[in-house]
């Protein structure tokens, strides 16, 4: 692979013809409906009407264009009374122009116990799937048209194509994504936002397939580690954004880096979860009827470090803000200053590639530093591929070059990003609640014993239920529960081996020989017994060899006990039969020479 495509993944530039996915902006019809009470009027509602489209004009600008009215009359009682559960169906049934915009948000406004609330919900119709519904509440009336428009932009999520993928790391591209909303704070898109794959399957006029159109990639979420492109400075996007890198976090390996036809979409659109809890029903892979209670779920934060660098006050907010603005307008140079860290040229090497790199238009640093012999092609394609697969590190990379940050400190906000703790089991009926936390995603590690069994990345109250169909390894743990029981029989009968044999040796000298020739027949007993234990683990392997490979990491530790079990036996039985053939010569000359003295 040529250096400027590794670069490329690492720290691309802005495309010089932006694309008409990135310029086009996104055409949104907003439904509106009010609950029928009082304070909620007809007047009430052309003023919230018009607020949402003034405050998209004066907000957004031009990456939306917003058109706001009345919802259809039919779809105004299930929006105000439930709207999770509207579907697809419905709203293609009551407002059949759908497919002629890009998002449909219904937004119902309704009375409380104590106030009002203002729910929205979006539907993108690129990728047919629904937000989960955003709610807020307030207490007066007149409040009711800011609240609105409050709900609106929470719901929204942008879209991105994925444009490439390579290991954990994937590449993608918001659409609007070259428009710039007329609020410079507005942040549509953030660092460690949550992205959900999608594969659309297209015909030949641009529709999706009647079968297996649209696909959500199952267990497959990305977070968003760095804006290649228009950002500021506090590493956020000026709109959708244009370009950035993500992490991927699968239950599968190399989901995304599969090839796909011709006419097939690759399409990541940011999660926007709702405040509800997620239902993981655990069921055998291999008979779905079946519950797997008693399941140990472990979960992880995929928080950034940069986040975590905060937390715990390791660099200032200044410091942070710096590296970012640094990185943000002078990316080739960061090439060189991580390539110095990791002494792959010197500081000396640096500055003379700089001064003649600076007069060359169009190349990477990195093309130039092997052109110069600074460093060779493997060396930095090695380089420029660990930078890669770790986009999040690079602000704390600089830091320790800068000698902000120590090395230490780097390992411990590591150990921080990747540590789990323990939620819970699954009940009888295989089921497991899941609640919200601190970040939206969370990678769940299934334990069933000692065993992994699933890396399920979910994101709670994305769904009310999901079906986790895993492995069911009860054939495992019962293999592994034999090889313990063996093991422990094994050293209960070495440990009582070794006291009559110390015992045995004691009667010898003391000439009891009687005595000593009841324990010489126990070692005897020993003896065959060590024998029957062998028979049982050559057994208890065949039997693991006869279930299969369906968990081939549990199976190969299984084995590995099974043969330290086998070559401990043996081993044992070879030398309980010397000492038996010992003390049994020692009891024969003893009762030759002097008879028994007992």
């Amino acid at each position: 692979m040529p250096l400027c495509a590794l670069l490329g993944v690492f720290a691309a530039t802005v495309a010089q013809a932006q694309t008409i996915w990135e310029i086009t902006p996104y055409r949104i019809a907003v439904f509106v409906a009010l609950e029928q009470a009082p304070p909620l009027t007809p007047r009430l509602e052309q003023q919230v009407l018009r607020t949402l489209r003034q405050r998209s004009d004066r907000v957004i600008g031009a990456v939306w264009q917003l058109n706001a009215e009345a919802a259809p009359r039919k779809l105004r009682g299930p929006m105000v009374d439930d709207l999770a559960g509207i579907s697809y169906g419905q709203l293609v049934e009551h407002w059949p122009e759908v497919d002629s915009v890009d998002k449909v948000v219904l937004l119902a406004l309704a009375t409380t116990l104590d106030g009002y609330r203002a729910a929205a919900r979006e539907f993108d119709v690129r990728t047919r799937t629904w937000g989960a519904p955003i709610e807020y509440r307030f207490g007066q009336a007149p409040l009711a048209a800011g609240e609105a428009f409050r709900a609106l932009l929470a719901s929204f999520r942008p879209l991105a194509k994925i444009q490439s993928s390579k290991g954990n790391v994937a590449t993608v591209q918001f659409r609007a994504g070259g428009l710039t909303p007329r609020d410079p704070n507005l942040r549509l898109v953030s660092l460690g936002d949550v992205l959900q794959p999608i594969i659309r399957r297209n015909d030949r006029q641009g529709n999706p397939l009647a079968k297996r159109g649209i696909e959500p990639i199952a267990w497959t979420y990305l977070t968003l580690a760095k804006f290649v492109g228009s950002a500021n400075s506090s590493g956020n996007a000026n709109s959708s954004g244009n370009e950035a890198i993500c992490k991927v976090h699968s239950g599968r390996r190399g989901v995304l880096s599969l090839r796909y036809r011709g006419r097939t979409e690759r399409l990541a659109i940011v999660v926007r979860p709702g405040s509800g809890a997620t239902e993981v029903r655990l069921r055998a892979r291999k008979s779905p009827a079946t519950p797997l209670a008693g399941y140990d779920v472990h979960a992880a934060q995929p928080r950034s470090l940069v986040s975590l660098l905060r937390r715990h006050n390791m660099l200032s907010p200044e410091q942070i803000r710096e590296l970012r603005q640094y990185a943000q307008q002078y990316p080739q140079r960061v090439i060189g200053d991580l390539a110095v860290a990791a002494k792959l040229i010197t500081a000396d090497q640096l500055t003379e590639a700089t001064a003649s790199f600076e007069e060359q238009e169009g190349a990477a640093l990195a093309d130039h530093l092997v052109q110069l012999e600074m460093a060779s092609q493997d060396d930095m394609q090695r380089f420029l591929r660990d930078l890669a697969q770790g986009p999040e590190e690079e602000l704390l990379r600089l830091a320790i070059h800068r000698g902000w940050l120590k090395v230490e400190q780097f390992a411990k906000l590591r150990a921080l990003q990747s540590a789990t703790e323990l939620l819970g089991r699954s009940d009888d009926d295989g089921n497991f609640r899941l609640l919200p936390r601190e970040h939206p995603l969370q990678i769940l590690y299934i334990k069933h014993g000692d065993a992994l069994v699933a890396k399920l990345p979910i994101v709670p109250g994305l769904q009310a239920a999901v079906v986790a169909p895993i492995v069911n390894n009860d054939q495992w743990l019962a293999a592994e529960a034999l090889v313990v029981s063996l093991r422990e029989a094994l050293e209960d009968k070495m440990a009582e081996q070794k006291i009559v044999e110390h015992r045995c040796r004691l009667k010898i000298e003391k000439k009891q020989f009687s005595q000593s020739r009841d324990d010489l027949a126990r070692l005897g007993d020993l003896l065959r017994e060590f024998s029957d234990l062998d028979d049982q683990v050559v057994a208890g392997r065949k039997q693991l060899t006869q279930q299969g490979q369906s968990i081939s990491q549990a199976k190969q530790r299984l084995d590995q006990n099974y043969e330290a079990m086998k070559q401990l036996l043996s081993k044992y039985q070879d030398e309980a039969r010397i000492e038996l053939d010992k003390l049994s010569r020692l009891q024969e000359a003893g009762e030759d020479g002097s008879g028994d003295t007992s």
